[in-house]
């Protein structure tokens, strides 16, 4: 298996994880202001939140060599930040099933708040898990930005586009509200990665190595990140103004852009030892 074959668990992973937690705060904005069929909208949005986040916690797992050892990350939970990720994403699984049945019961929405903190914390510790500083395109601040505003961007267009089905008596201003969060989330998101690249570029000839590989040795890939994974929905999220189902395209685009940005993530992954080989390639 090569590595391209190892990195898409966690590509998987670092895009739905952070998508479920934002696809929440959404679902609980768009479901929370008591109009006819919030309740049902969010039984069935949180049940298809609920098997996504299943889907990323699966899919880590399976980048795990012995999955069913997984239960002893507690040990390490004080020390370990890869051990806390498990933990508080484990957590926050338990507590979306939980809020989902709550929400069946006709009981609220209570333990999705909860469920939302949780996610939150697991976000962060997942960005904290990669900041390696053997890996220079990892261990920057842009790697919590570009996760956390990309997973909401990703998430709210998801919730909007199920509440064209399940919700359409969703408030007009609070639709319009989640528009303007999800443009801010890929404006920032792509300001995190600009900064990134600038970073990479400017520091040392370790970091510029790495930079010369994203842009050049993936030129394609890189390329299709910026049109497709911001500009296209950025483009589509200011059409939604006149079109509510155009969200339906943004989120597929976003969902496309944020897949290519982990290849991206991952392919930046180079040892500093490789500097002068991916140097090489170049000329």
């Amino acid at each position: 298996m090569d590595e391209r074959d190892r990195s898409w668990p966690l590509m998987i992973f670092t895009v739905l994880g952070p998508a479920t937690v934002g696809c929440l705060l959404a679902l609980l904005l768009l479901g929370g202001n008591g109009e006819a069929g919030a309740s049902g909208f969010r039984a069935r949005a949180g049940a298809v939140n609920l098997f996504l986040a299943a889907v990323a916690v699966g899919a880590s797992l399976a980048h795990v060599q012995k999955p069913l050892r997984a239960y002893r990350a507690l040990r390490g939970f004080p020390r370990s930040e890869l051990s806390r990720e498990i933990v508080l994403f484990s957590v926050y699984l338990a507590l979306l099933m939980a809020g989902l049945v709550l929400e069946l019961a006709s009981a609220g929405p209570w333990l999705w708040v909860a469920a939302l903190v949780a996610g939150g914390a697991a976000v962060w510790t997942t960005a904290q898990v990669y900041r390696l500083p053997a890996r220079p395109s990892w261990c920057h601040w842009s790697t919590l930005a570009t996760f956390s505003s990309g997973g909401l961007a990703l998430g709210a267009a998801f919730a909007l586009s199920l509440a064209l089905v399940w919700l359409p008596s969703a408030s007009v201003l609070l639709v319009a509200g989640l528009r303007a969060v999800i443009a801010v989330s890929i404006v920032a998101s792509a300001l995190a990665t600009w900064r990134r690249m600038a970073y990479l570029r400017a520091t040392n000839p370790d970091t510029r190595a790495t930079c010369h590989l994203i842009r050049a040795g993936y030129r394609g890939l890189w390329q299709a990140r910026l049109l497709v994974g911001y500009a296209l929905p950025l483009l589509l999220v200011g059409l939604a103004w006149r079109s509510e189902a155009v969200i339906v395209p943004a989120a597929a685009a976003l969902l496309l852009g944020e897949l290519l940005d982990r290849r991206l993530f991952f392919a930046g992954a180079v040892p500093l030892s490789f500097r002068s080989e991916v140097q090489g390639a170049g000329r």
